[in-house]
């Protein structure tokens, strides 16, 4: 049994067919650092307070093997307009109220990673 609140973050792993082009998408569409460049079959990025790792598959098949990844933020709205702008929502992935009680919306990465923003919502 682990005592409360020793877990801080955590850092999904991702795959990726290509882990320069990974890196300068979510460089240049989702405003992340690049925090690895060596690209040895992985690649580190972050913004802000989240880090996401990506796993070379160069047989990756992105309609049947890609990752799913939730990042919690503070200002959903803001991030949704920027993403919007930057053409990486989900075609399903529209901003809205879930039933489990979260305001979020999906984007997507080369890979078709699909990365769920959301915050916490009363509305249902």
């Amino acid at each position: 049994m682990s005592e409360k609140g020793i877990l801080r973050k955590a850092a999904p792993n991702l795959p990726s067919r290509d882990l320069p082009r990974t890196a300068a998408f979510y460089r240049d569409k989702l405003g992340f650092t690049i925090d690895s460049e060596d690209y040895e079959g992985f690649l580190m990025v972050s913004r802000d307070d989240i880090s996401l790792h990506f796993y070379l598959n160069p047989d990756l098949d992105p309609l049947k093997d890609a990752g799913i990844c939730y990042v919690y933020v503070d200002n959903v709205e803001a991030l949704y307009a920027e993403y919007r702008a930057a053409g990486v929502i989900h075609p399903n992935g529209k901003l809205e109220h879930t039933p489990w009680k979260m305001y979020e919306f999906v984007a997507l990465d080369v890979d078709n990673n699909a990365l769920r923003f959301g915050q916490s919502s009363s509305e249902v």
